[in-house]
């Protein structure tokens, strides 16, 4: 049954008033009962919200004029709403009780369980005989949940120099967290804020004051505002720039780096965005890398540290690759190609992070950081070569070789079959020609018995010269982005270690024309690299089809993952698209992808639909296969 929200506080009103009959003449009017007080006082301070605590009480006192001739039990009373005759639905009187002093009462109000979060104007009503009505003052009730609150989270350009402008925070509900980001990049997160709250703010321990107590918001900050017998924990999470890391790099005589040669001297720091270490300022060298895209307005970078250096939490190293993904809307197609590969048995893949690179103090878009292609443990893990190996089984390797139609390397030349290659490594410094010999020789008797007509032997065929899977495993990643740079040939790497055998890896340069058909529409819903190099012999043995088959069958599900993890690169990369796609037009370098038109989130999702397609076209060739 609904209680009621006014009180009968008496067991009754004498509400009858005896009359005389008088013979012969009209009855007399009873005139109205007067009421015996004049005025409530309800002892608040002005405009101090008075608290009711989630499952507790409140307890104020009130005065009541007139107290000798105020007689409690000849009233109702209620709450009103102030300035109308409604009741609210928040809170209700618990009880009055007479205090020892005459005309002193103790009101206790308590919370209804309708609404958790209120503020709300009332005024304590008395309600005599006849309707006539006494109000007190008004007050203020508000639910201690919402004293709580933190409101107004900001940060000021006048309390915080390092910001180019003010930065208004904003509520999310479902997370009960603040988030918002700085316009431009900001070195020195640690930053004072400004908010409002009617209970205590803590970080940890330490009470805070708005505009004067700071923090390091270079990762996410957690607020406790207290108020009686509630708190609320609000995360405080505020976006430097995109959110990504940052690199800045600026050149030792301030001018922009114009050769692909020439090594710049130049000093690196790293912000990590709270997701990896920091580097703090240090010496590089940096000059400019890459064929075509070399020739776009953004232009991609190598560097080179003076000792192995560790960068976004990938493993130490020297040399690292800017990748400027100059050409790709997405600016995902190598980082999704390589996470592709990682998937299968190829030794090792290229690792890459995204980073905002600053330029002598010029943001100039995002890169995608790459482990650069070297021999060491930590990336093609062989032997790497002494001048002095040059017999035995010490001439045999460490090699990396490269199939490129561009044909601009040192140690290169064209194979029996007519394929452009080279030696990357060793390098063209530290090679001797004994090795230039045994290394170009290996490589053409490779390919002669691949084309021989006994290849096929399982003793003295290709597979005493190479590794079959890695070979089927590097074919499936080039069919699966829709990559025909194989069949050019372009960036093929092989390597092959001490006393080893030849081996595919690793992938290297996949953002022309992959994850689309607009290249190579001979590809849709097909395979169309089955004739690319030297596959168009090692697909004749039933052998090598077979293990084609069955590793698509084991790698099928992880291939299937990555559509999530496109989906999640995208959340990633939405303002730092923004900001990348602000300074440089894709559409510059043509449209050999088919999307330099679309905006980031079309070009993502498409992307995202024709590679979800192709898992399954192929998963359907495969099985028919």
């Amino acid at each position: 049954m609904k209680m009621r929200k006014f009180y009968m506080l008496a067991l009754g009103v004498l509400l009858t008033a005896l009359a005389s009959a008088v013979v012969g003449c009209n009855p007399t009017p009873t005139p109205p009962a007067k009421l015996h007080f004049h005025s409530v006082d309800v002892e608040v301070d002005e405009g101090v919200k008075q608290f009711v605590p989630l499952g507790g009480e409140l307890t104020l006192m009130f005065t009541v004029a007139d107290a000798d001739a105020f007689a409690l039990s000849d009233y109702e009373v209620a709450l009103h709403l102030k300035g109308t005759l409604s009741e609210p639905t928040e809170v209700e009187i618990k009880s009055i009780v007479p205090t020892v002093q005459s005309g002193h009462y103790q009101l206790t109000i308590v919370q209804t369980g309708l609404s958790d979060y209120f503020t709300i104007d009332v005024m304590l009503v008395f309600k005599g005989a006849n309707d006539v009505l006494v109000r007190s003052n008004a007050f203020t009730l508000t639910s201690a949940i919402s004293a709580v609150e933190l409101n107004g989270f900001c940060f000021l350009r006048s309390l915080n120099p390092q910001l180019s402008k003010d930065v208004q925070m904003n509520y999310d509900a479902a997370t009960n967290s603040l988030y918002g980001s700085t316009d431009s990049f900001v070195a020195d997160m640690t930053l004072i804020p400004s908010f409002e709250s009617e209970g205590e703010v803590y970080v940890g321990d330490q009470l805070q004051t708005s505009g004067v107590s700071a923090q390091d918001f270079s990762k996410e900050v957690v607020y406790t505002v207290v108020c009686d017998n509630a708190r609320i924990d609000y995360k405080v999470n505020l976006r430097n720039f995109t959110g990504l890391p940052v690199m800045v790099i600026n050149t030792a005589d301030g001018r922009p780096i114009t050769s692909k040669e020439d090594w710049k001297d130049a000093t690196i720091s790293i912000y990590g965005a709270g997701r990896f270490d920091n580097l703090a300022e240090c010496a590089v060298e940096v000059k400019g890398r890459g064929n075509s895209t070399w020739g776009y307005d953004k232009k991609p970078y190598a560097l080179k540290f003076p000792s192995k250096t560790s960068v976004l939490g990938m493993p130490k190293h020297k040399r690292w690759v800017l990748l400027a993904n100059t050409m790709d809307r997405t600016m995902m197609r190598n980082r999704v190609a390589y996470h592709v590969a990682e998937q299968t048995s190829l030794a090792w893949t290229p690792r890459t992070e995204y980073a905002e690179v600053i330029l002598n103090g010029k943001h100039i878009g995002n890169y995608l950081i790459t482990e650069q292609i070297r021999i060491d443990k930590n990336r093609i893990n062989i032997t790497e070569m002494e001048p002095g190996d040059i017999s035995g089984e010490a001439i045999t390797g460490g090699y990396v070789f490269e199939m490129d139609f561009h044909f601009d390397n040192v140690n290169q030349w064209w194979t029996p079959q007519g394929f452009p290659s080279s030696i990357s490594f060793p390098d063209e410094e530290d090679i001797v020609p004994e090795q230039i010999e045994w290394a170009k020789n290996y490589f053409n008797e490779v390919e002669r018995v691949i084309f021989d007509g006994g290849f096929a032997d399982p003793e003295k065929g290709y597979a005493a010269y190479i590794d079959p899977q890695s070979f089927v495993d590097y074919w499936i990643v080039y069919e699966l982005c829709i990559n025909h740079e194989i069949a050019n040939p372009g960036s093929v790497y092989l390597h092959k270690d001490r006393g080893g055998k030849l081996t595919a890896g690793p992938i290297w340069d996949f953002d022309w024309g992959t994850f689309s058909y607009a290249a190579s529409p001979a590809a849709e819903g097909k395979l169309f690299m089955t004739h690319a190099i030297w596959y168009r012999r090692l697909f004749q043995d039933e052998a090598f089809k077979a293990l084609a088959k069955r590793r698509w069958k084991e790698l099928y599900h992880k291939f299937v993952a990555i559509g999530d993890f496109i989906l999640e690169e995208y959340d990633y990369l939405g303002e730092s698209a923004k900001k990348n796609f602000a300074i440089w037009n894709p559409a510059t370098t043509g449209n050999v992808n088919g999307d330099v038109y679309l905006s980031f989130d079309e070009a993502v999702e498409r992307m995202h639909t024709i590679y979800t397609e192709r898992v399954e076209h192929l998963n359907k060739v495969f099985y028919n296969w």
